[in-house]
């Protein structure tokens, strides 16, 4: 294969969703558009509209994708099916606690400050939002969908040409590029590389699905108690970041093992 066919072979995941989204973007604003009379986006009628079309584009991606992610696992690794509890458990909560801990020092830096718009886009994501939307789409739709395009898929197609270095650190950028704003880059391509490597080391994609939405999850529920990530309590900071600790000195001590890991989850 030629150095632009494998170029190609590893960005068309990530295209192909971008194009996808772009779709689900111009039906749901049609349609919405049609039933509730109001065509200002910005307008209270329209503020479901965001999760409508994820929850679309999610959903068709994932079966759209489905072929290419078999293929996928004939061309290069089939996916283990099963995970061991503890190790399923730690990475969920390591992935929640380590999340939270990155909103908060990126809040802390100020780099939310400069780029106000993203505190605009932040807040329009959850506050005021139906909880049934916003957890289909956050906590259940995104990790499925994402984790498949950008670990399942790109990941591994990288890691088969360029190495496994290079496989987390393309498609942990890829996934920040795809957030599309600067600070959601920073937070998305450091949990892009946490799920690389745990994909790497357990072999089976439940894990960074699993910890994509506990990740999510933590998010939504901080700003629904309504704890703020710029000045976040000392006492919830300094227990996520006990328990992300002791998370992490277990999974590395667990997946260091031969018996641990991608040959205990068979």
């Amino acid at each position: 294969m030629s150095r632009w066919a494998k170029i190609r072979d590893c960005l068309y995941p990530m295209v192909s969703f971008l194009l996808i989204m772009v779709m689900a973007t111009m039906i749901v604003t049609i349609i919405c558009a049609a039933v509730t009379g109001e065509y200002d986006l910005n307008s209270p009628k329209q503020k479901a509209m965001p999760l409508l079309v994820n929850i679309l584009y999610y959903g068709f991606s994932l079966f759209y994708q489905r072929n290419y992610f078999q293929g996928d696992e004939e061309r290069f690794f089939r996916d283990r099916k099963r995970v061991h509890p503890a190790v399923l458990i730690s990475a969920a909560v390591f992935a929640a606690c380590a999340g939270e801990l990155l909103v908060f020092a990126i809040c802390g830096t100020g780099i939310p400050k400069i780029f106000s718009r993203y505190s605009g886009l932040a807040a329009a994501s959850f506050e005021g939002q139906n909880p049934i939307l916003l957890t289909a789409a956050s906590v259940v739709l995104a990790p499925l969908a994402e984790e498949q395009i950008f670990r399942g898929m790109m990941y591994r197609r990288i890691r088969s040409y360029l190495g496994v270095p290079a496989g987390v650190l393309l498609s942990a950028a890829a996934f920040g590029i795809y957030h599309a704003n600067f600070v959601q880059f920073i937070y998305a391509a450091a949990l892009g590389i946490l799920f690389a490597l745990l994909y790497e080391k357990t072999r089976t994609l439940i894990v960074p699905v699993i910890c994509h939405a506990a990740a999510n999850a933590a998010e939504i529920l901080r700003s629904r108690l309504g704890f703020s990530a710029a000045d976040p309590p000392f006492a919830m900071a300094a227990a996520e970041a006990a328990a992300a600790a002791l998370c992490l000195i277990f999974l590395i001590r667990r997946l260091r093992k031969p018996s641990g890991g991608a040959d205990a989850a068979a």
